[in-house]
C-alpha cells in the first residue's frame, strides 16, 4: 500500500503516527523494521555502558585527550552543514519520517531516525544536529579502543588531535551521512568486546549488529574487526563466542536479506560492479582506497601507518581488515561517495599512523607533526561550494517564505519531462508538513494538467538547480529543462524571492550546463 499523496504530497494526508505508518511495509520490510528497533532500543541502552568504559579507559591520558576532544567537539558543532549524499539526503530524510518503504541500504538508519523524529520534527537539519554529537561521541570509544591496543602513551595523544582536526571526520559529523552513527555503533562494540566484564559481550553483540544493520558493509566488516579484536588478545573461541555470534547473526539475517535481494536488482539492472571487480581482487580498491587520496586524507598519516606495519603482524593485519572494507564498498561507489564511506576506515588508518609516529625518536615526531598539519590544509577543500548546496540554501530559504498553511508549490518532480537519468530530484517534503507548515506539492506537469489551480494561501512556483540538471550540453547557451520555462512564462508570476547563484561546475554525474550562473527564484501566482 502507498501512501495518499494527493497529487504529490499533500501536508495533511501523510500520518506521522509510527503505527499508521507500519501498516503500508511488505511482511519483509516490516520484520526488518521489527527487528532495526529492536536493535537500535538495545544499542541506544548499551551506549552509557560503552561511555563509562571509554572515560575510565582514558582517564589515565586525561591530560592530553580532554583537550583534544574539546578542540574536536567545537570544530563538529562549529562545521558548516552539508547534505553529501547530493540531493538523496531529501530522500533519506523522507523515508525515515514517512515509513513508506525500507532504504535500499537497510532499515536501520531509518527506525533511528524515525525515533528520533518522534520527540524532534523530521528535517535533514535535525539529523545533522544529532550526528554533530553522534560523530563527536564516537570518538571516545575509538580512542579507548586503540588505548587498549597498548600503544606508547604518546600515540594516544597523537591519535587523539588528528582525530579531532582530521577535516574528513569533521566534514562527515556534520553531514547526514548514516555512517556516523554506523561508526559510533562499530566501535563501542569492539570496545566492549576488549572488556572481560560480564554482560558487555551481549552488549558488544548487540552494538555491532546495529552497526550492520546501518550499511550493509558493517555486517562484514564488524566480524571481521571482532575476530581481529579476539586474536591480537590471543582470546580462543569459545561456546560463549559462538553465542554471541548466533545472537549478531540473528539480528543482522533481515538486513543481509534486503542486501542480498538489491543486490539482485542491481545486477538485473547492469549497475552491480561486483561481477567485473572481483577478478581484479584487490588492485580493484587502490584507485578508491581514502588513505591514498591526498585531498581527503592527508598522505603523511598513510606513510607513517604504511611504514609501520613492517614490523607489527597485528598492524598488518588491521590494515588488511580495513582493505576488505574498502572492496565491500565497490559494489556500489560512485567516486562523490568515497569521502563519506570511507571516513571509518580512515579512522583506523589514522591510528595506525600515530602509533607508528610514537614510536619514533621525540624531535622527529615534533618534525612529522608539522608535515602532517601542512598536508592536512589540502583536505579542507571538502567544504568547497558545490550547486547541491546553493540549492539546498535556497529551497529552505524559499520554503521559509510560504505561507504557515493552505498554500501549494508547484516544484520540478521526478515525473516530470525529461526522463531525470542520474539527476535526484528528491524534495524536502517533510518540510511541508506539521510541524514546520501545511503545504500542498505539485509536480510542474500535473499542475498544468489539473488547469493550474489556484490555492487559498496562493500558488508558489519553485525554480532551483534542477531546472537545469541533466540539460548539459557543453557549447549550448544558458537553458532550463523546457517545463519550467514554459510554467514560468505561460502563467503571470509575482517574484518572492530571486537570485543568481554561480555555477560552481559538475559533480560527478554531469548534471549541469556549461553557464556561468543560475536563476533562482520563488514565484506567487496572480490572479
Amino acid at each position: 500500500m502507498t501512501v495518499p499523496l494527493g497529487l504529490i504530497d499533500h501536508a495533511g494526508s501523510a500520518p506521522t503516527a509510527l503505527a499508521a505508518q507500519l501498516t503500508w511495509l511488505s511482511p519483509t520490510d516490516a520484520v526488518q523494521v521489527a527487528v532495526a528497533t529492536l536493535g537500535m532500543l538495545l544499542a541506544i541502552a548499551a551506549l552509557p555502558r560503552v561511555l563509562t568504559t571509554a572515560l575510565a579507559t582514558l582517564r589515565p591520558h586525561a591530560r592530553t585527550v580532554a583537550p583534544a576532544l574539546a578542540v574536536a567537539l567545537a570544530l563538529r558543532l562549529l562545521a558548516p552543514a552539508r547534505l553529501v549524499m547530493l540531493f538523496s539526503g531529501y530522500e533519506l530524510t523522507e523515508r525515515s519520517a514517512v515509513l513508506t518503504a525500507v532504504h535500499r541500504y537497510g532499515a536501520g538508519s531509518q527506525v533511528l531516525h524515525r525515533l528520533l523524529f518522534t520527540v524532534l520534527p523530521p528535517d535533514d537539519a535535525t539529523l545533522i544536529g544529532v550526528h554533530r554529537l553522534a560523530g563527536w561521541l564516537a570518538l571516545l570509544p575509538l580512542l579507548a579502543w586503540f588505548a587498549r591496543w597498548q600503544p606508547p602513551p604518546r600515540a594516544i595523544a597523537w591519535a587523539a588531535w588528528g582525530l579531532a582536526t582530521l577535516p574528513l571526520l569533521v566534514h562527515d559529523a556534520a553531514s547526514e551521512s548514516i555512517l556516523v552513527v554506523g561508526a559510533l555503533w562499530l566501535w563501542s562494540g569492539l570496545l566492549l568486546l576488549e572488556t572481560a566484564r560480564p554482560g558487555d559481550g551481549w552488549r558488544a553483540a548487540v552494538l555491532l549488529a546495529a552497526a550492520g544493520m546501518t550499511r550493509p558493509e558493517l555486517a562484514i566488516v564488524a566480524p571481521l574487526l571482532s575476530l581481529w579484536v579476539l586474536r591480537r588478545q590471543g582470546t580462543p573461541l569459545t561456546r560463549r563466542h559462538a553465542a554471541l555470534a548466533v545472537l549478531f547473526a540473528l539480528l543482522v539475517l533481515p538486513q543481509v536479506w534486503h542486501s542480498v535481494d538489491r543486490m539482485a536488482q542491481d545486477a538485473a539492472q547492469g549497475t552491480n560492479r561486483l561481477h567485473k571487480l572481483v577478478p581484479l581482487g584487490p588492485l580493484a580498491v587502490v584507485g578508491s582506497f581514502v588513505p591514498f587520496w591526498p585531498l581527503v586524507f592527508p598522505l603523511p598519516w598513510t606513510l607513517l601507518a604504511l611504514h609501520g606495519l613492517r614490523r607489527h603482524r597485528a598492524r598488518l593485519e588491521l590494515a588488511l581488515v580495513t582493505y576488505a572494507w574498502a572492496f565491500t564498498l565497490l559494489v556500489d561507489l560512485p567516486q562523490t561517495s568515497v569521502p563519506r564511506l570511507e571516513a571509518p576506515l580512515a579512522a583506523l588508518w589514522l591510528l595506525l599512523g600515530a602509533w607508528h609516529l610514537a614510536e619514533l625518536a621525540l624531535p622527529a615526531q615534533r618534525w612529522l607533526v608539522a608535515v602532517v598539519a601542512l598536508a592536512t590544509l589540502p583536505t579542507l577543500q571538502l567544504w568547497s561550494p558545490t550547486n547541491e548546496d546553493d540549492a539546498a540554501r535556497f529551497t529552505r530559504a524559499a520554503l521559509a517564505k510560504l505561507p504557515a498553511q493552505d498554500a501549494c508549490l508547484v516544484t520540478l518532480h521526478e515525473s516530470d519531462p525529461p526522463d531525470k537519468g542520474k539527476v535526484q530530484r528528491a524534495f524536502p517534503d517533510y518540510l511541508l508538513r506539521p510541524p514546520h507548515r501545511t503545504v500542498a506539492r505539485y509536480a510542474l506537469a500535473q499542475w498544468q494538467a489539473a488547469g493550474a489551480p489556484q490555492c487559498p494561501a496562493g500558488t508558489f512556483l519553485l525554480v532551483e538547480h534542477r531546472c537545469w540538471a541533466i540539460f548539459h550540453h557543453p557549447a549550448a547557451a544558458p537553458a532550463q529543462l523546457p517545463i519550467c520555462t514554459q510554467t514560468l512564462a505561460e502563467h503571470r508570476w509575482l517574484p518572492v524571492l530571486q537570485e543568481r547563484a554561480a555555477n560552481h561546475g559538475q559533480n560527478e554525474y554531469g548534471w549541469y550546463p556549461d553557464v556561468g550562473e543560475f536563476a533562482l527564484g520563488l514565484y506567487k501566482l496572480q490572479p
